[in-house]
């Protein structure tokens, strides 16, 4: 009987409201359910001190006997004086008691409950026993850490981002749905202080409340300002219940397609780098480039610079030039007249020609006779230097034969070089006939050239006067193109002073360029690929939360008794715990259950409970 009346507050609203249900018809179901309800009376610091469970059974079923399982201390038919049959861990019920109506039966039990408890108090910042609060005032702290016992074993499997199968042994509970309510007297607390509660206030009291998925600790503070310290007992309430995990879709695919795209960039980063590798390797070939750069501008700044000095000699020389023409369109009307001077004169020189050329042909004739004589006076005398020779050979000739023989072969040189003489007169005569006949021929052509010359020597002026004036427009262009050419050089001695350090800037450009590449390739190593990594992990987090969502939602809902889990079917389990209270005159007051009168009905007994 000690602990009757706390235990009769716990259960009698839960039975109350079960009672009225099955008053409303929703007991005729096609099978038989069961609802177990524990009781649970902790003491000051969470501990257990008294564990009752409440089982309502609804319906009937075409069986003679209806068998529960579980293993009770005592068990104690709340509506009838009815018996069961107990076998080991099963208790069979006769089904006449259920078409009777809901049967309410109670057990003692003391198996650990799945939830754990622990509280601790503290005033003015000391640890206090809950029982030595009562009376006190200060600066009051609550502590409640709740603690899911429910852990599973089973490692989750799940498929990851790169399609491979991922097992997980982190530890993972059977959600339990916790909720824990403080009712405070304002008139004895102020300044109450409760991080992630809710506060209501009715009259001069206010319910606390916190409610969570403790998974597998956790822990709920109240600080308030007590004077005269008492407090209404704390109750928790702990379900099973699915837990109530955001959608994860959207979420999964925006970050699968953020992967996607961060592998494509790190590719063409990748690709970047690569190229940026090439043209470092290849950077001496481009150093060699500038080099001939700069030596062929140096070449253009010297071809500048030969062009600039030469252009002043030429320029002089240019106006010279105009200064000429001028002269020369002044003297084009005196060489006209010149011309038609000669052109009267062409006429005798022609005709004197003409007759040069007919002697020279009478010439040639008579010189071509004398020679073809001449020829055969060398071929008589040639007879004579064989016979001369022959008597130089003859030992016997006389000396007047020989000096006669000596005489003939000396002859026979002039002789020779005279035919030959007239051989060449007779070819230069047949040469000086034809010059002068075609001289006389091209003279009548030149004759004709020259009268035309003269006719033409009148435009010839004109033609001087636009070739003068050509020539000053060329001058004035020459001089301009000077001027050009002097800041050409100026430019490039300039461009070429710029270019001669090209080459260190061409270096630090190169460092620029790796230190860059270096970056990026760092980048893409310790940023974008960590970047990356983590992308798919929490693409891999969100699948792993599915995985672990889809179990633990199974396991809420396999997680039907309490007694007896592995058994118990169509069944439903709930967890009312209540601490005792505090009171500052009397010994605290705890109430056991009190045994049911066999002549009572269940609406006497409810109120015998709230009353004895």
């Amino acid at each position: 009987m000690k602990y009757k009346k706390i235990i009769v507050k716990i259960i009698c609203a839960p039975i109350i409201i079960l009672f009225l249900i099955s008053m409303t018809g929703f007991t005729l179901e096609p099978k038989i359910t069961k609802n177990e309800t524990v009781y649970i009376i902790l003491d000051h610091d969470g501990s257990t001190k008294d564990q009752r469970v409440v089982n309502r059974v609804s319906g009937t079923s075409g069986e003679p006997n209806w068998i529960d399982f579980g293993k009770y201390d005592g068990i104690q038919n709340m509506v009838s004086e009815y018996v069961p049959e107990i076998n080991g861990d099963e208790i069979s019920w006769p089904m006449t008691v259920l078409e009777m109506g809901d049967l309410y039966y109670q057990g003692i039990t003391d198996k650990d409950p799945p939830i754990g408890v622990d509280i601790k108090y503290y005033l003015d910042g000391e640890e206090i026993k809950g029982q030595e609060l009562a009376g006190r005032s200060g600066d009051l702290k609550i502590k409640i850490k709740i603690e899911n016992k429910l852990v599973q074993e089973d490692p989750i499997l799940y498929l990851s981002h790169n399609r491979t199968w991922i097992k997980n042994d982190d530890e993972y509970y059977v959600p339990m749905m916790v909720q824990v309510q403080i009712k405070a007297d304002l008139d004895i607390y102020s300044d109450i202080k409760a991080d992630d509660g809710t506060k209501v206030i009715i009259g001069n009291e206010m319910s606390i409340g916190f409610g969570g998925y403790p998974f597998p600790e956790d822990e709920y503070i109240i600080e308030m300002k007590g004077k005269d310290i008492e407090l209404a007992p704390i109750s928790i309430m702990a379900i099973p219940q699915k837990l109530p995990f955001p959608e994860t879709e959207d979420a999964q695919e925006g970050l699968t397609e953020m992967a996607d795209g961060l592998d494509e960039m790190i590719d063409g980063t990748y690709e970047l780098v690569d190229g940026m590798d090439e043209m470092l390797d290849r950077s001496g070939e481009f150093e060699d480039g500038i080099q001939d750069l700069i030596e062929a501008i140096a070449e253009i700044n010297h071809g500048a610079y030969q062009l600039d000095i030469n252009s002043a000699p030429i320029s002089s020389g240019m106006k010279d030039l105009v200064d000429a023409l001028d002269i020369l369109e002044s003297e084009t009307g005196a060489l006209a007249g010149g011309l038609d001077e000669i052109n009267q004169n062409t006429g005798s020189i022609g005709t004197g020609l003409n007759q040069m050329a007919a002697g020279a042909a009478e010439l040639s004739k008579n010189i071509n006779l004398l020679s073809g004589g001449m020829m055969a006076f060398q071929t008589g005398h040639g007879s004579l230097i064989t016979l001369a020779n022959l008597v130089l050979a003859d030992p016997e000739a006389s000396a007047n034969d020989i000096a006669l023989a000596n005489g003939v072969i000396a002859e026979g040189p002039p002789i020779d070089e005279f035919a030959n003489g007239l051989q060449g007169a007779s070819a230069g005569a047949a040469g000086l006939s034809s010059g002068l006949s075609s001289l006389s021929g091209n003279f009548s052509a030149f004759s004709s050239a020259i009268g035309d010359i003269a006719s033409g020597a009148g435009a010839m002026t004109a033609g001087a006067g636009e070739l003068a004036g050509g020539m000053r427009g060329l001058y004035d262009g020459w001089e301009d193109y000077c001027s050009g050419i002097s800041e050409l050089y100026g430019g490039t001695q300039t461009f070429y002073d710029e270019t001669t350090g090209l080459n260190s800037e061409v270096d630090e450009l190169l460092s620029g360029i790796e230190e860059v590449r270096d970056g990026i390739k760092k980048l893409v190593d310790e940023g974008m690929i960590e970047i990356e990594e983590g992308v798919i992990k929490n693409i891999d987090d969100i699948k792993y939360g599915e995985a672990m969502k889809e179990e633990v939602d199974r396991l809420a809902e396999d997680y039907d008794s309490f007694i007896d889990n592995e058994k118990n079917q169509n069944s439903e389990v709930q967890f009312v715990m209540q601490t005792e209270e505090i009171k500052v005159r009397g010994e605290v007051v705890v109430s056991g259950l009190q045994e049911p009168q066999e002549d009572k009905t269940i609406f006497q007994k409810l109120v015998s409970w709230f009353t004895d």
